[in-house]
């Protein structure tokens, strides 16, 4: 009889599904893509316990799945993932607000909002990119709170999360409180590099 595989097996298998899946969609192998992600999503599925870290693996297989599906005009299909990826996310952050949660998160739900302008529901799309915003802003803010505390290595990583987004969101909207936290944390991020070479 065959025993159910433990959590670190169920996380081993789970990130190397991920990792084919992502390889395989940046290469155009969108199809082969989503087949590696269901994989990841089927091992989390089967795995029998609690585990944040099996949790996370099913919310980045999901979002995962969504890009690959986006990326095949799938958008209603690439919708229904991402909602599930931020379902886990939303859940997560409740307990956990590290900067790397919360950066997928944001991810999640901004790729949600392109998915949704693609389908012509350009309101329900800015939504998802403000609350995506509203994400990024709290690494932002972390990013600042760690320079106070002295802690600039952290303060960097942080930083180095948020403005990706923010220079992606302004890409696609011109809105002023977007200019003003992308010129914030850009700022921020300058502050916190001059401290570390002084």
């Amino acid at each position: 009889m065959r025993t159910k595989p433990s959590e670190a097996e169920t996380i081993e298998l789970a990130e190397s599904s991920i990792h084919d899946g992502i390889t395989l969609g940046s290469r155009g192998l969108c199809n082969d893509a989503i087949e590696a992600l269901d994989k990841a999503v089927a091992v989390c599925q089967n795995f029998k316990g609690h585990s944040d870290a099996v949790t996370m693996l099913m919310a980045a297989a999901l979002g995962n799945k969504g890009a690959a599906l986006g990326d095949l005009d799938r958008l209603a299909e690439a919708v229904e993932c991402y909602d599930a990826a931020i379902e886990i996310y939303r859940q997560l952050v409740k307990r956990d607000r590290s900067a790397g949660l919360v950066g997928d998160y944001a991810v999640s739900t901004m790729n949600k909002g392109w998915a949704l302008i693609n389908l012509g529901r350009e309101e329900e799309g800015f939504r998802c990119h403000e609350k995506a915003l509203e994400l990024r802003r709290q690494l932002a803010a972390r990013a600042d709170t760690l320079q106070m505390l002295g802690r600039l290595r952290e303060a960097l990583c942080a930083s180095d999360e948020a403005i990706p987004m923010f220079l992606k969101l302004a890409q696609s909207t011109e809105n002023p409180k977007l200019a003003s936290a992308l010129d914030s944390a850009l700022n921020g991020r300058k502050t916190i590099l001059r401290k570390l070479q002084s």
